[in-house]
């Protein structure tokens, strides 16, 4: 248990990169989903394409607003299917 964990060097390095992976090679591929908390019934299954174009549109909709790449922002979502 001595031993450094070692850390790939190639491959994605940021969240980020690791979605756009995913979605250019598995688009159809299940990323997440949400459950209902009555009955744990899926209610809203997400693919990594389908979850790559959400996030895409989010940050058009940003930059439209004036936002530049690299800045922050605070956003706040009621939902599940909101937050992610």
């Amino acid at each position: 248990m001595d031993k450094p964990i070692a850390l790939r060097s190639e491959g994605p390095r940021a969240l980020v990169h690791l979605l756009r992976d995913r979605a250019d090679r598995t688009p159809e591929r299940p990323f997440v989903r949400v459950l209902r908390r009555d009955d744990l019934q899926d209610e809203m299954p997400w693919s990594y394409g389908a979850f790559w174009r959400g996030v895409q549109a989010a940050g058009a909709s940003l930059q439209e607003r004036g936002l530049e790449p690299g800045e922050r922002v605070l956003l706040v979502f009621g939902g599940a299917e909101g937050f992610l």
